[in-house]
């Protein structure tokens, strides 16, 4: 197997088995919304904005820092609870400034 290949099984791993657990228990649901370049279901906790997991980028890094987009990248993270919590916080912090404009959206 090739570092490529270990690298999206490993971050696919991480992904499914702590990230969308924990999102989930932060009332984060299924997004219905499908990414046009990420593969995958994203989240969501309102329809203004979503969360999806990259897998691929950087997969064939060997060291496979940079291994989710969440509008803003985010790697070298040493416990995985800090990149929720960044996750979390940058979450909260787009959607207060996207809320205000969804009249204009509709």
């Amino acid at each position: 197997m090739n570092i490529t290949d270990v690298n999206i099984i490993f971050r696919k791993s991480i992904i499914k088995g702590f990230f969308e657990d924990k999102l989930v228990n932060l009332d984060f649901k299924k997004s219905a919304i499908k990414h046009p370049t990420i593969n995958g279901d994203g989240l969501m906790q309102s329809s203004l904005l979503h969360i999806f997991f990259d897998i691929e980028t950087g997969a064939d890094y060997p060291d496979g820092d940079e291994w989710f987009i969440a509008e803003y990248k985010y790697g070298k993270t040493k416990k995985l609870s800090e990149a929720l919590e960044f996750l979390e916080v940058k979450y909260k912090e787009l959607h207060s400034m996207v809320e205000p404009l969804e009249k204009d959206i509709k």
